[in-house]
Formats: structure tokens, C-alpha cells, sequence
């Protein structure tokens, strides 16, 4: 397999890890946001099944909470990797993919 076409496939590769974990972390703030209209939704004085069903919804909440950061962290570092793969291998990779990552970059 010629050098380009290797380029080529480790840019796909590194693409769709970004845009999973774009995707990831798109979820995340949706989840984040259902739980705590969840959360909000339940009177704090409540009868005993829903004050558990209330800490069952804080507790996903703080958790899902606590990924987002990880998941911001895990992006740069993805996008920071593709920025330096262009900048060393720009001219042996496809421009459409080019094209692509500085899309992503750009988001």
C-alpha cells in the first residue's frame, strides 16, 4: 500500500474517532439535561418512592456530569492529534479529508 493511501486510511481512522467522541459528548449534555429536568420535576418533599427515584437521578446526573470533562478532554486531544498529522502528511492525503478535518477543527 503506497504512503498516501496509508495517510489516507490513518486520517479516516482518526475522523471517525473524532466524531465519535463528538458525538459522545453530544449525548452526554442531552442526558445531562433530561436528568436534571427529571431531577427538577420531583418536589423535594416527596413520598418515599420518589425521593429515592430522585436520588437515583442525581446520582446518573452527577455521573454523567463528571464524563463531560473527560470527553472535552479526549476531543482536544483528538483534534490536536489530527492538526499535527495534516501539518505532516497534508500533501500525501486525499483533499477531501483534508477538507474534512479542518471542518471538525473548526466545530
Amino acid at each position: 500500500m503506497p504512503a498516501n493511501e496509508d495517510h489516507n486510511r490513518l486520517l479516516t481512522i482518526k475522523l471517525n474517532a473524532a466524531k465519535r467522541i463528538a458525538k459522545d459528548l453530544q449525548s452526554y449534555q442531552r442526558e445531562a439535561g433530561t436528568l436534571k429536568h427529571q431531577i427538577d420535576a420531583i418536589p423535594l418533599e416527596s413520598g418515599e418512592e420518589q425521593v429515592l427515584l430522585r436520588k437515583q437521578y442525581v446520582r446518573s446526573y452527577d455521573e454523567t456530569v463528571r464524563m463531560l470533562p473527560e470527553c472535552r478532554q479526549r476531543l482536544e486531544a483528538n483534534k490536536a492529534d489530527i492538526k499535527k498529522f495534516i501539518s505532516e502528511c497534508s500533501l500525501s492525503v486525499n483533499a477531501e479529508l483534508i477538507a474534512e478535518a479542518h471542518n471538525l477543527l473548526n466545530a
